[in-house]
């Protein structure tokens, strides 16, 4: 329970920065926000909606929808409830390990390896476990608007043409809820055994070395301009939190 409660409670600081660093290109050391304020948090339940209390990632789509995947399925938000999706709209009501935006109004949801992409109104499964990533862990869609997926085997592309495997700069992570991300500035994220990568699923840049240590990110959150923070969990030897400005060397944030 003890994880499950930081898992959520990380996830929501974090989207809350991403949201808050186009307003603040400055070095993010300078900012204090004073998170304690009550008339910032809203507590939703099942009594909102939720399909369970418990909240593995969240989501927001180009039309400000938002959208959260929890222990027992997937939900989106009006502004005042959340509204369950589950068979009836073409998506198991299991456990949610990632959702990932597409277009204006719709996500790619990852569902015990599996990946489901739609909107309010529908789902339909893309890929499953017998398709060629096998186990699918984390999903992106690229700037050229192709689906990059990490898998059991490594990292694959999936466009009109089919799913093919594509080499990656080091062997991906595979422990934790996710291990590819993309940010607003068009960046692609891959968490490596030999650190964190910045690219645009074919170039890759080392952004921070592992030292030689395993790393677990929980999230890398990065604005328009380049300004970003990623959070290194575990292990404690690189345990913090990581900042940079428009897209300048990673640094430990002395917040």
């Amino acid at each position: 329970m003890h994880t499950s409660r930081f898992r959520t409670n990380i996830w929501i600081l974090l989207t809350w920065a991403a949201i808050a660093l186009p307003q603040f290109p400055v070095p993010l050391t300078a900012q204090v926000f004073p998170f304690q304020d009550s008339w910032r948090w809203a507590h939703f339940t099942t009594e909102s909606g939720l399909p369970s209390d418990q909240v593995f990632c969240i989501a927001e789509t180009p039309d400000g929808t938002i959208w959260a995947g929890t222990q027992k399925g997937l939900a989106w938000f009006d502004g005042y409830l959340w509204h369950s999706q589950d068979n009836r709209h073409g998506i198991p009501a299991d456990q949610i390990s990632v959702i990932e935006p597409y277009g204006r109004d719709s996500v790619f949801c990852v569902i015990r390896g599996t990946l489901y992409v739609g909107g309010k109104d529908r789902f339909r499964l893309l890929l499953s476990l017998a398709s060629r990533p096998e186990f699918i862990q984390s999903v992106v869609l690229t700037n050229r608007n192709e689906i990059l997926a990490l898998g059991g085997n490594g990292l694959f592309i999936l466009n009109s043409a089919g799913v093919r495997a594509i080499p990656a700069p080091a062997r991906p992570m595979s422990e934790g809820p996710r291990n590819l991300w993309r940010t607003p500035s068009g960046n692609i994220w891959l968490n490596t055994i030999r650190g964190l990568y910045r690219g645009d699923g074919r170039v890759w840049s080392l952004v921070i070395p592992s030292g030689g240590y395993t790393p677990r990110i929980q999230n890398v959150v990065e604005d328009r301009k380049g300004n970003g923070i990623a959070a290194v969990s575990s292990p404690r030897e690189i345990h913090g939190i990581r900042e940079w400005s428009r897209g300048g060397r990673a640094r430990t944030s002395e917040s």
